[in-house]
């Protein structure tokens, strides 16, 4: 990921932050929100690499709102910009869509998260992206963002059966085969990414 998209996702996580720790009956520290766990599942073909990712936010604060996220997305020469995304969460009734926000960088897009008070939001994105050689990636860094590592962190890779010398980060603590499939799965407590999550293959 690029500094200036650091640096942007740092600047709205503290604005936000501050608006929904501004309550002049608030005792609670001015830092409200813990981002404190995710399930992350890449499954990648010969030319599509697919997303899906579920992220756990806790407001610690009496106040409800609405916090922005800067979401990042690894796009290179050989990894163009997602051609579908759909961001959601899932209530015991319905399903609440959230709009994915062109930013005008070609690389990030913009999702208001809505924060009850007191409450741990559950919300998802899912997206699809072109790729053109065989590699992978999904950032992992961005976390670094907000200044602690994650509470639980699970990452799953799938991958046809036929690809060879797979390569993958965060290391798998488990494999397993379903069908024309093969998954891969790193479970990690207290967890601080020091680089992206990647997957690298030979196809035949």
């Amino acid at each position: 990921m690029k500094i200036g998209n650091t640096i942007n996702i740092i600047s709205i996580i503290f604005i936000s932050q501050v608006c929904l720790a501004q309550n002049k009956n608030m005792t609670r520290p001015v830092s409200p929100i813990d981002f404190f766990k995710e399930s992350i599942t890449l499954s990648v073909d010969e030319s599509t690499a697919s997303v899906s990712g579920i992220y756990y936010f806790r407001n610690n604060s009496d106040n409800a709102g609405r916090m922005p996220i800067l979401f990042p997305f690894f796009v290179d020469s050989t990894s163009i910009f997602p051609d579908t995304m759909c961001a959601y969460i899932v209530n015991e009734k319905d399903t609440t869509y959230l709009d994915c926000r062109n930013t005008g960088q070609h690389e990030a897009v913009m999702i208001a998260i809505p924060l009850s008070p007191n409450c741990t939001t559950v919300w998802h994105l899912d997206y699809r992206q072109k790729i053109f050689g065989p590699r992978a990636t999904y950032i992992l860094t961005s976390t670094g963002a907000w200044g602690k590592p994650l509470e639980e962190a699970t990452y799953r890779f799938i991958v046809p059966k036929a690809f060879k010398d797979v390569q993958i980060w965060p290391e798998a603590d488990s494999t397993l085969v379903k069908g024309k499939s093969q998954e891969y799965l790193a479970h990690r407590i207290d967890f601080m990414p020091g680089q992206d999550m990647t997957i690298h293959w030979k196809s035949k």
